[in-house]
């Protein structure tokens, strides 16, 4: 049996004393400890065998808790969770944590979502296309003795589209582990971005009418030649490459 040791010391710079416990009974007692606690979270906290499916040694409930509630959003999105998803979307489960989860988990912006800061672009999806920002001025708010936010908002240079789209809504049509493919449609105009978290690059497929880049302010045009047209807005470099063949 380990004797139990205690020494005393006086505390730096203040009056208490400190008792401490020879090293092998203190393991033993914080070892003790943690086989209590972890017996607590075994007895309370797994839910009974006949409301759990097991995967291996792990378990899991679809049941939803006593109090809790499904998530809210535009349309029949709690109990439909594909309701932005395209038929050409991967079956299965959705993403619901990710840089662009506010244009398949619709909740104030019922058609096209919020901005999707992807970096260093971010897009915001529009009845006419897919808006591109780049803003290298940071925005800080607020006060010295108060909240205070400093920020990159979106600030758009520049929309891609097709000529004449009014889509109603962006829909999700894929996505990888970095990127996302949204969709837009207005029965005769279609168009497809892929887009991807750290990419300077966007990648287009269209069809119904010719592709359009619409600049939000002065554009000077430094490069173009045949398919491909360098342009800066706002100071932001941007080249567009359209097929071979195409101007």
């Amino acid at each position: 049996m380990t004797p139990l040791s205690t020494h005393r010391r006086k505390s730096v710079g203040g009056g208490f004393d400190h008792i401490q416990l020879n090293p092998k009974l203190r393991a033993t007692a914080v070892l003790s400890a943690s086989a209590l606690v972890l017996g607590a979270f075994f007895a309370l906290g797994l839910p009974r065998a006949a409301d759990a499916a097991t995967i291996g040694a792990g378990s899991y409930t679809t049941t939803l808790p006593a109090g809790g509630s499904l998530p809210t959003g535009c349309g029949d999105i709690s109990t439909n969770p594909r309701a932005s998803l395209t038929a050409n979307a991967p079956k299965g489960p959705v993403p619901t944590n990710d840089w662009w989860s506010s244009i398949l988990w619709k909740k104030t912006n019922c058609g096209f979502g919020e901005p999707l800061h992807a970096h260093p672009a971010a897009y915001r999806a529009s009845s006419g296309g897919l808006g591109i920002s780049y803003t290298t001025t940071p925005l800080i708010t607020g006060t010295a003795t108060g909240v205070g936010e400093y920020k990159f908002p979106y600030t758009e240079d520049i929309r891609v589209g097709v000529s004449g789209m009014n889509a109603g809504a962006v829909m999700v049509d894929g996505w990888s582990d970095w990127t996302v493919t949204p969709s837009w449609t207005d029965g005769l105009k279609t168009l497809k971005a892929t887009i991807g978290h750290g990419l300077p690059m966007s990648y287009y497929q269209l069809s119904g009418g010719n592709a359009q880049i619409t600049a939000a302010g002065t554009a000077t045009v430094w490069s173009n030649s045949g398919s491909r047209i360098g342009f800066s807005v706002r100071g932001h470099d941007y080249v567009a490459y359209a097929p071979s063949g195409g101007t």
